[in-house]
């Protein structure tokens, strides 16, 4: 039977206030997959052709407002990989949470060209939250406590933690990261 790699599903939902945008992160070993919405309240265009994001755009650029027409369009999907140096662990790397990584989280594809080959977390920009679960780690003898993420700070913003199946070592390991509130 194949076992399913490690994997991380984060969102950030604050709800739709001035300028709050959805988001979510999928981490699949060493590939990250990050969605990101466009802001909120949407623009409003009593003569627009109906509903949907097309005909506010058409109505946007029929009345040569280019700043909320870059606003309708200002949404994200981006693909990449996280890269480890696997000479800083002798567990390997590969995204099996060895190492350290070296140009973390560099986008590779992107709805948006010019996010290409940057990376999408910076130093600075990440904290992990972890919890005691209250639950006994089987797997390990039975006698190790389990250790979850409970949440993620990124930015300004707090992401909830859909389901991950890292343990706090390969997390560490994947964003850098050291202490309870593990800052990147």
């Amino acid at each position: 039977m194949r076992r399913c790699p490690r994997h991380l599903i984060g969102r950030n939902n604050d709800g739709h206030g001035d300028g709050d945008r959805d988001a979510i992160l999928c981490v699949v070993g060493d590939w990250f997959a990050y969605a990101r919405d466009r802001r909120y309240p949407l623009p409003d265009f009593p003569d627009a052709a109906g509903g949907g994001c097309a005909n506010l755009a058409d109505a946007a650029w029929a009345k040569g407002d280019i700043a909320c027409l870059r606003e309708l369009v200002d949404l994200e999907g981006s693909v990449g990989r996280v890269r480890y140096d696997c000479s800083s662990s002798s567990s390997g790397g590969g995204g099996d949470g060895g190492g350290q990584p070296q140009a973390p989280w560099t986008i590779e594809m992107s709805t948006l060209p010019w996010r290409e080959g940057v990376p999408l977390l910076r130093a600075g920009e990440c904290e992990l939250q972890f919890e005691n679960s209250g639950e006994r780690d089987q797997g390990s003898g039975g006698g190790k406590e389990n250790i979850r993420l409970a949440s993620m700070r990124w930015g300004e913003d707090v992401w909830e933690v859909l389901e991950c199946s890292m343990d706090s070592s390969s997390l560490r390991s994947l964003f850098g990261t050291t202490g309870p509130w593990a800052r990147l």
